[in-house]
């Protein structure tokens, strides 16, 4: 995009849909890329990618010596970000609607990139993408422990004002995230 158009500038703003979402309907950001949520009137989103969130942890891990439940899964602490966060929400869903004790968490980070490396290290179970366990992320040995019943099917969206003519670099954005989300 730079050889494109070398004088623009872009800004990047990182946080959560509860303080996001208010700076995109105020106008002070263009648009937002995160989870897929209820469609809200006034808004257009468009599909990037498909982004299965599972429970992984360490491959070593004594879960792997059986064929774990989301009973098993109750009884070890975890490494997860905190309530608010929508995969947070979506996991302890999952366990209220089984009848069992929500995760005992003993780390909570709201910086995403920081949990595979330490799962890794401590052995915790945490819920993160499926491509953190592959990639550049293979060599800390990490591995989805195979339980059905709490893989989240999500999709990673752009998200913007329908009301709002795109900039044309705001929408040349756009365009470069759907190309190479393919």
């Amino acid at each position: 995009m730079l050889e494109e158009a070398p004088a623009v500038t872009l800004s990047t703003v990182v946080g959560l849909v509860d303080k996001m979402k208010p700076m995109l309907e105020s106008g002070e950001i263009d648009l937002m890329i995160g989870t897929e949520g209820p469609m809200t009137k006034g808004y257009e989103t468009r599909v990037l990618s498909e982004d299965p969130v599972v429970v992984a942890t360490s491959a070593n891990h004594e879960l792997f010596q059986t064929r774990p439940t989301m009973a098993d899964l109750a009884r070890y602490r975890w490494a997860l970000q905190p309530p608010g966060a929508p995969t947070r929400d979506w996991l302890d869903r999952a366990f209220d609607m089984h009848h069992l004790p929500r995760p005992q968490v003993q780390v909570e980070a709201s910086m995403l990139i920081i949990l595979p490396n330490l799962i890794a290290q401590t052995g915790l179970l945490s819920f993160v993408s499926r491509h953190h366990l592959s990639g550049d992320f293979s060599r800390l040995g990490l591995k989805e422990v195979p339980v059905g019943e709490v893989v989240m099917h999500r999709r990673l969206v752009v998200t913007y004002r329908a009301d709002n003519n795109l900039s044309p670099a705001a929408a040349r954005v756009v365009e470069l995230f759907a190309e190479n989300s393919r």
